[in-house]
């Protein structure tokens, strides 16, 4: 693949989290409350944020700023983020701790399990997959809710990034 092909790919795959990830935060609200969290270790102690666990939102902020979205496409988007987590599985702890046991008595293993170690690595990434197509399709069922005015912005704001990136990396 040829390197501008490639950072196309990279330019399409970051603009589709950032835009996913704006319309989220958009739909719960303007971003704008203080962080409960804040000072306990870090800005958002824990890995938690609001109550929740993980840290969203401050690219899909950026990417809706100026897009104008109307209450109903915040609405909309709103219920389409809300779909998307209730098909969403549970955290699983006990398979997450088993997870994590296989793990380490490979590392304790005196003798190195390829095979056990690669089937480990197809889980992860078979999971991460599974992730990642959830939240394209997320990400593009939003977009479709946009006017041609506001994909617009959005591209124009993606070319102005992408030309960025380029001017950083030299190609």
């Amino acid at each position: 693949m040829k390197p501008i092909a490639k950072l196309i790919a990279v330019g399409a795959l970051t603009t589709t989290a950032l835009v996913s990830t704006s319309f989220a935060v958009a739909a719960q609200g303007d971003g704008q409350r203080d962080c409960e969290m804040r000072g306990k270790g870090g800005h958002h102690g824990m890995g938690y944020h609001h109550g929740k666990r993980g840290h969203h939102g401050g690219e899909v902020r950026k990417m809706l700023r100026g897009l104008d979205l109307t209450a109903e496409q915040k609405t909309q988007i709103k219920a389409l983020i809300e779909a998307a987590h209730t098909n969403k599985p549970a955290r699983d702890t006990a398979d997450f701790e088993a997870k994590m046991a296989a793990h380490q008595a490979l590392m304790n293993n005196p003798n190195f399990d390829e095979a056990a170690a690669r089937q480990m690595i197809d889980e992860r990434q078979a999971a991460h997959a599974d992730r990642a197509l959830a939240r394209m399709k997320l990400q593009h069922d939003i977009i479709q809710l946009l006017t041609d005015e506001q994909k617009a912005k959005l591209e124009a704001r993606h070319d102005k990034r992408m030309a960025r990136f380029q001017a950083h990396h030299g190609e």
